[in-house]
């Protein structure tokens, strides 16, 4: 007899705290709900369209370069291709932080040196808006690395009408196809 009520009262412990974890989850539901409704009524970040009319920005642009070359001589190089990578703020937010950047250009290159450089991109940031730019580089300064400046020539929802641009010091990471820019600019919208 006594082995037959240990066993119910197992039984009832079992229940009863079968009972209990039901009801914490049904707490943890309702607490994620809570927590999921505060997160969505929060105002939207700076890339989610409260952009300022007018700023500065500097940031870095880490990039992965694809192309082709063509030898043009003894030490002197041709390069056509694409570069492509992510733009991130030094603020850690706001203006195009995040943003993916495609940029197709060239660089003339002799012993190392740039000699010319040039090209566009396009910058697409977390909503989907885009920035047009045109850039050129100027002479390298060492080997492998070279300076120049960007302008915004356009750009779709936040960014239409967009005007202003960035210098930046651009280096290729050696023996690699990876490299990386550092942008200093400004921009205006209407």
């Amino acid at each position: 007899m006594n082995a037959i009520r240990r066993s119910s009262e197992t039984v009832d412990r079992s229940a009863t705290a079968r009972n209990s974890q039901m009801k914490c989850l049904g707490c943890a539901s309702g607490i994620a709900a809570v927590v999921a409704a505060v997160l969505m009524s929060l105002p939207a970040s700076a890339e989610q369209g409260q952009l300022p009319r007018q700023g500065q920005f500097t940031g870095k642009f880490g990039w992965w370069a694809v192309g082709k070359v063509y030898q043009l001589g003894k030490d002197q190089i041709y390069w056509n291709g694409e570069f492509n990578g992510t733009f991130f703020n030094d603020a850690g937010s706001g203006f195009l932080h995040g943003s993916s950047l495609v940029c197709p250009g060239y660089n003339e290159l002799q012993s190392g040196m740039s000699l010319a450089s040039g090209g566009r991109c396009v910058g697409t940031d977390m909503d989907g808006d885009k920035v047009f730019v045109t850039w050129e580089g100027g002479k390298g300064t060492a080997p492998m690395k070279f300076n120049g400046t960007a302008q915004f020539v356009g750009g779709t929802g936040k960014y239409n009408g967009i005007k202003g641009g960035w210098d930046f010091y651009a280096s290729p990471v050696p023996t690699t196809e990876q490299g990386f820019g550092l942008f200093k600019g400004e921009w205006k919208l209407p």
